[in-house]
């Protein structure tokens, strides 16, 4: 039996603007001048402190430092477990779609909604803190496992 091979197309509506994002999951959010620069100061951090973290890993390893690993390790796990903690879970909560309980007033509402919003804010920076930390140790696992055969 033939398969039907007309193909559908969706129609766009002019005024609904184009999805973005992962798998078009969602429309993408325009960023403003000052959260653009936020983003530029934290992804310049994040250079600076992998480089510095990577820079202390390679002594260590040159001066046959034995306890480095597992220090790193550590140290990853615990900012991992603070961020955690401190950012409320692995999700980041949308406050503008939160909703007012009927038990709390209008100002301890607000005043929850803003406490969270500087809690994700300096959770961003804890992530930061984070990352390098399994970088290096997956570049540290993928030059053992594969050093000699990429490197010679």
């Amino acid at each position: 039996m033939p398969r039907d091979k007309r193909r559908y197309k969706l129609k766009k509506n002019p005024g609904v603007p184009e999805k973005t994002g992962f798998l078009s999951a969602r429309p993408q959010r325009v960023k403003t001048p000052d959260e653009k620069r936020e983003y530029l100061k934290l992804f310049l951090f994040l250079i600076t402190w992998v480089i510095f973290l990577s820079a202390v890993y390679m002594v260590c390893l040159q001066l046959e430092f034995e306890p480095v690993m597992p220090v790193y390790t550590g140290l990853g796990a615990v900012l991992f477990f603070v961020w955690v903690i401190y950012n409320g879970g692995v999700k980041k909560i949308d406050t503008e779609k939160m909703e007012k309980p009927e038990e709390t007033s209008y100002e301890e509402f607000c005043a929850f909604v803003d406490k969270l919003k500087t809690r994700q804010k300096k959770a961003k920076y804890i992530l930061v803190l984070f990352i390098p930390f399994p970088v290096i140790m997956l570049a540290d696992y993928v030059i053992m496992v594969w050093g000699e055969r990429i490197f010679g």
